[in-house]
């Protein structure tokens, strides 16, 4: 399927992962898959464990690629927050080597984020 469009809602409940397609200026939607949190990994809007969000998003992406047969490789997100700011940057770290598997190193990763959009 060409010309996808999959679309991310992460909520306070839980995560909807959308596929689209766009005909004459129009959505239409293909497919979804929704799946809540398990544990209180967000609290009014805000991510307050990274790890467990993650999991979440990757197996609503999988179950979507696996249904589809596609590999899924960009993504537009909605996540809500009462004080949240849109900026656009990019942020790059090899993890290879040191995958991102503990909260630790996703606070690292976070702090580096925060630190290069406070200085532009």
């Amino acid at each position: 399927m060409k010309d996808i469009i999959f679309a991310l809602d992460i909520g306070t409940r839980s995560v909807n992962g959308l596929l689209l397609n766009v005909t004459e200026g129009k959505y239409r939607l293909i497919d979804y898959e929704s799946m809540e949190h398990t544990e209180r990994s967000m609290l009014d809007g805000q991510i307050h464990d990274v790890v467990a969000v993650s999991k979440i998003i990757h197996t609503v992406k999988e179950k979507l690629e696996e249904r589809h047969q596609i590999t899924l490789t960009k993504v537009c997100v909605a996540a809500a927050g009462r004080a949240l700011k849109t900026r656009r940057t990019i942020v790059s770290t090899d993890i290879q080597k040191q995958p991102l598997m503990d909260r630790e190193r996703f606070r690292f990763l976070s702090l580096v984020l925060f630190k290069k959009l406070n200085t532009n």
